[in-house]
C-alpha cells in the first residue's frame, strides 16, 4: 500500500491538469483511479489507488505551484509580434553557411525578427513573413525545408529576481494549460527572464488569455 501511495503521489504531482480538477472537486475519483492503473500499468487494486488519491493534497500542491507562477511573473508584461514564420531546415550541408546567409539577409538592426534553434543536422529559424521571399534562395541547399506561416510570438518578460532557468515546472505548466484549451504551441524559447511562445494566429486570443489567467500579468 505504501508503494502504491508513493507511485500515485508521483503521478499526480507531475500532472497539473489532474491536480486542477481534483482541487476544484471536478473529477470522479474512481474513474481517475481506473485511468491511472490503465495508463501507468500499476499493479494495484482500484480501491488502493482511490485511497492513495484521497491521501494526496491536491489543493496544497496545485495552489502552491499556481502561486509560485504568479509571484514569478508579478509586474511583468506581454510583448506580441505578429506575422511570423518558422522555417525547419534539415540537411547535411554546412549550417554555418546557412547562418551567414540568414544574417546577411535579415536586418535585425532595423527590428527584423531572427531566432535560431540548432540541432543535429537540423535548424529551426523564426523570421518575419515579409522576409521569406529573399530567404528562399538558401532553401535549395538543403534536403528538406518546411515553412509554417501565420504565427504570433507572445514574449513574457519577468521582472522577478528569481531566474526562470531556476524555477521548476514553468514551461510544463504553460504547456499543460495551453493543451487543455486546445492551443498548439509551435515553439517555446526561454532564458533567464523571458519566455517566448509561438502559436498560430487563430489561437492568439486564447493563448494570451491563458497567460494572463496563469500569472495575472499586467498588459
Amino acid at each position: 500500500m505504501a508503494h502504491t501511495t508513493k507511485e500515485v503521489k508521483h503521478i499526480l504531482t507531475n500532472d497539473i491538469a489532474v491536480q486542477s480538477c481534483l482541487a476544484r472537486d471536478l473529477i470522479n475519483v474512481r474513474g481517475l483511479a481506473k485511468y491511472i492503473i490503465d495508463k501507468y500499468k500499476l499493479n494495484a487494486s482500484v480501491d488502493s489507488v482511490i485511497s492513495a488519491i484521497r491521501r494526496f493534497d491536491a489543493s496544497c500542491e496545485f495552489y502552491s505551484h499556481h502561486n509560485r507562477i504568479k509571484d514569478l511573473f508579478a509586474g511583468s508584461s506581454i510583448k506580441t509580434t505578429t506575422n511570423l514564420s518558422v522555417i525547419d531546415i534539415i540537411g547535411r550541408n554546412d549550417i554555418r553557411k546557412c547562418l551567414d546567409q540568414f544574417n546577411s539577409l535579415v536586418d535585425i538592426d532595423k527590428g527584423d525578427t531572427l531566432r535560431l534553434v540548432k540541432g543535429n543536422n537540423h535548424m529551426r529559424v523564426i523570421v518575419d513573413e515579409h522576409n521569406l521571399p529573399k530567404l528562399k534562395e538558401a532553401f535549395i541547399l538543403y534536403d528538406k525545408v518546411n515553412v509554417i506561416n501565420n504565427l504570433v510570438e507572445l514574449s513574457i518578460i519577468s521582472k522577478s529576481t528569481d531566474s526562470l532557468n531556476e524555477t521548476k515546472g514553468v514551461m510544463a505548466r504553460i504547456s499543460n494549460e495551453m493543451a487543455m484549451q486546445n492551443v498548439n504551441i509551435v515553439e517555446m524559447i526561454f532564458n533567464a527572464d523571458t519566455i517566448s511562445i509561438y502559436v498560430d494566429k487563430k489561437d492568439y486570443v486564447n493563448a494570451n488569455s491563458i497567460l494572463v489567467s496563469l500569472s495575472e500579468i499586467n498588459i
